[in-house]
């Protein structure tokens, strides 16, 4: 960009612009997507996309004049009315037919995850019982061995007497 500014080019060629990154980049969506495949979520939010666009167009072409405002409003209204209508015909059949055992919420399946395991038996394997690197024992860790603190209380306790010049000896100890 500095380039073009020193260059004094303040209008970018049209050769620089990728169709990616113009403002419809997406114009060929609705042609590659697939009634039957995929999610119905996914394939809704796709078909109200589609709508979108073709409604943002046509509003754009219809504003430039009263009358054709005038006549995209009320073809607009009467098509919302018409599909509302229908809409609700629809409804009404369907919630006559359902069982009142569909309408309540069930729970989802479930998926392996990561992140932390559980203490719980998985697949009839038992969690592993962390030991203490310095004794072997199950309950502790070597941060926290009694073994280990009496090690090092003791080394330390020499490392003082031998800091006074009183070498250490068992006798005095015990």
């Amino acid at each position: 960009m500095c380039v073009l500014v020193k260059l004094q080019i303040h209008v970018l060629p049209e050769s620089l612009i990728w169709n990616r990154w113009r403002i419809n980049a997406k114009e060929g969506l609705d042609q590659n997507v697939q009634q039957g495949g995929g999610c119905d979520l996914s394939n809704r939010h796709n078909h109200i996309t589609s709508l979108k666009r073709c409604a943002r167009r046509l509003f754009s072409i219809a504003g430039r004049s009263l009358e054709d405002y005038h006549e995209i409003r009320e073809l607009l209204n009467a098509n919302a009315d018409r599909l509302l209508s229908n809409n609700q015909s629809t409804l009404n059949v369907g919630e006559s037919g359902r069982n009142s055992s569909d309408q309540h919420v069930k729970d989802p399946t479930r998926v392996k995850t990561k992140g932390c395991r559980t203490s719980v038996v998985v697949r009839g394997k038992k969690k592993k019982i962390r030991k203490c690197g310095s004794c072997r024992q199950d309950g502790h860790n070597i941060r926290s061995c009694p073994v280990e603190a009496l090690k090092r209380n003791f080394t330390q306790t020499s490392e003082e007497s031998e800091s006074e010049g009183v070498p250490y000896s068992e006798d005095d100890g015990v």
